[in-house]
């Protein structure tokens, strides 16, 4: 089993930490509506696929729905270290005689709580999309660990560099400051004209929740 997810960041929280791939994946093996066998697993792939009409897998419904199969264990692995499910892999001999790599999968109980909270947070939007409720600050420490500097970001600035970060709101929220990597700085640079770098200064991006209404227009 991987890491343990549950009990330290919430189900929405690890939805949105999903990519699309994963979040179909997920929502097929806990939505699936193929036979069970023991223990509750269902068939995720057989590789090769039996003759026949297709639809008797997961993977078969996936397909179907324009997701490439291509990578489909390494998907379902990312699900696998985040507690979503769990899987089964196996020989099995198919009706006309060839063996056929069987892969099984099983929604974990914290599966079925991060698809529930996709479907509840279907119609909600989302607070923090965008960098919105959110204040950005530019924080340099140095050796000493004593603060050097301190510049504030605004919403639009933030989003000129967020694509250097590849984090969703929550685990800017969840972690609180970010190294700011050194190829970094010549584009913050260019956006935040009163960012200053010194050398032997460790520089930090972070977020904060911030609710306080926008100023009023001049």
């Amino acid at each position: 089993m991987g890491r343990s997810t549950a009990g330290r960041r919430s189900a929405a929280t690890v939805w949105r930490g999903l990519n699309a791939r994963q979040q179909a994946f997920l929502l097929a093996v806990v939505e699936a509506r193929l036979p069970a066998g023991d223990g509750g697993w269902m068939l995720f792939s057989l590789d090769p696929a039996p003759d026949g009409p297709a639809g008797a897998t997961i993977l078969d419904g996936l397909r179907v729905a324009g997701w490439s199969t291509r990578g489909a264990r390494s998907t379902l692995r990312a699900l696998l270290e985040r507690d979503l499910v769990t899987m089964q892999f196996g020989l099995v001999r198919l009706l006309d005689g060839r063996l056929a790599h069987r892969t099984r999968a099983r929604a974990l109980p914290f599966g079925h709580e991060t698809a529930a909270a996709a479907r509840g947070a279907a119609g909600e939007e989302d607070p923090f999309a965008d960098g919105r409720n959110m204040c950005w600050v530019l924080e340099g420490f140095g050796a000493d660990d004593r603060l050097h500097s301190v510049v504030e970001l605004t919403r639009d600035q933030f989003l000129a560099i967020r694509d250097v970060f590849d984090l969703s709101a929550d685990e800017w929220m969840i972690v609180g400051d970010h190294p700011l990597p050194l190829a970094a700085r010549s584009r913050l640079q260019q956006v935040v004209a009163s960012a200053r770098f010194e050398a032997g200064v460790d520089y930090f991006l972070g977020a904060r929740q911030d609710f306080r209404p926008a100023p009023e227009p001049s």
